[in-house]
């Protein structure tokens, strides 16, 4: 029944209604049965929760797959396994890691998933749980019709470092302010206490029973709008920005930007060298890439339109570059070190060789930690002076005779 122009309900009968429509329109939306979301969406997490099945039903990922009622393409799946060899959840061989394990039981991309684990062991947690629920969810700011400047103010205010995702972080910790989604804060809060939970289920962070409970009471408690504080052992290094932004590019790398500080040229993204602008709603937008004095920045989403946009941006740390990214060439007698022959830094041969110890030391504690192995002696004291120098810190020289620092050395 229908309300007529007087008000009162008249009649609706069956019918008939012709409309014109584009052909792509027609074979994309009136299709009869929806395209399935394995040939939709990415297989990443899919191809990780197949290599921990213990029965063996493929020779490979892509032999697994093809058997599928509706098999995704060829290329699909390849790229699939390209960016999980990337982050190093898979061998070139395909056999899982002990990292790839942990990220399979994470409900995430796997970029942020190993941001998240990269973060356990850098410590600084709380902000990498914020941007990894963020980036997950809708974004805590909104723009009112008509109010649009205001609310670029507004968010300039929390502008940090250049960088969309320490502005993020730097928001959620603003709760009260003006242009923020109530709704969404508490989705990212939500988000943050899942992944929490996951972390602490995989049994890669270790905690009282007394924080179990409590995060049990904000999750599933009635009063479900309850905040949760990361233990402090898991978060004392997150007022380190520098070492924040180390995290979180090596959990989204290869997700680089590179820019052209001498011309001041578009920049362009690591991967296959597209020219990329900043997105309208970046922290960085209308900012000359070159203003930002960083050789690169790291970004999660692309979206192309009439330009490839960035829609998150923020400047990395060479050092970090060169500690943490893919595999890295150190040169000391042509003073070089290239990192996936694509970066390459001029480093004297005494850094050089500087360089190559610590990576490598730094490699062997994220390998320990990732198998649930506690840290040796000698890896702990390596892990002081890893946070050291991703965070910039001035050390503090004690008192001691230096033979005991050499001797330590040779240990």
């Amino acid at each position: 029944m229908l309300p007529s122009e007087g008000g009162e309900l008249a009649e609706s009968k069956m019918g008939y209604v012709s409309t014109y429509s584009p052909k792509r329109r027609h074979d994309t939306l009136f299709a009869e049965y929806p395209l399935p979301e394995m040939m939709r969406l990415s297989l990443s997490d899919l191809a990780l929760r197949i290599k921990t099945m213990k029965v063996n039903i493929g020779a490979s990922i892509e032999d697994v797959l093809c058997h599928a009622l509706d098999p995704p393409t060829a290329i699909n799946v390849q790229r699939a396994v390209a960016a999980l060899v990337e982050v190093r959840a898979l061998t070139p061989t395909e056999d899982i890691t002990p990292m790839g394990r942990l990220l399979s039981k994470l409900p995430t991309d796997v970029h942020l998933g190993k941001l998240l684990l990269i973060a356990v062991v850098f410590r600084c947690l709380d902000p990498a749980l914020t941007i990894a629920a963020a980036l997950s969810s809708k974004s805590p700011f909104v723009t009112p019709l008509g109010m649009e400047e205001e609310a670029d103010r507004a968010k300039s205010s929390f502008r940090t470092n250049n960088s969309d995702f320490l502005t993020i972080h730097a928001a959620f910790r603003g709760l009260a302010a003006n242009f923020l989604s109530h709704e969404n804060l508490l989705q990212i809060e939500d988000l943050r206490q899942q992944f929490l939970g996951y972390l602490v289920d995989s049994s890669f962070i270790h905690v009282d029973t007394e924080f179990v409970r409590e995060l049990n009471r904000a999750r599933f408690g009635r009063n479900r709008y309850r905040f949760v504080t990361v233990p402090p052992e898991l978060d004392s290094n997150s007022n380190n920005l520098t070492i924040v932004t180390a995290a979180l590019l090596s959990g989204l790398y290869p997700k680089l930007l590179c820019v052209d500080v001498t011309n001041g040229l578009p920049m362009r993204t690591l991967s296959n060298n597209q020219i990329t602008y900043f997105h309208p709603s970046s922290v960085n937008f209308r900012r000359k890439p070159k203003d930002i004095t960083a050789n690169y920045l790291v970004y999660f989403t692309l979206m192309h339109s009439k330009r490839l946009y960035a829609w998150e941006t923020g400047p990395v740390d060479d050092l970090a570059v060169l500690l943490l990214c893919g595999e890295c060439d150190f040169k000391p007698m042509s003073d070089t070190a290239i990192v996936d022959r694509k970066m390459k830094y001029r480093l004297p041969p005494r850094a050089n060789i500087a360089m190559k110890i610590l990576r490598t030391q730094l490699s062997s504690i994220l390998a320990q930690q990732f198998r649930g192995k506690p840290l040796t002696k000698s890896q702990v004291q390596w892990h002081k002076f890893a946070m050291i120098a991703l965070g910039r810190t001035k050390l503090e020289i004690e008192e001691q005779p230096a033979t005991q620092h050499l001797e330590w050395l040779r240990s």
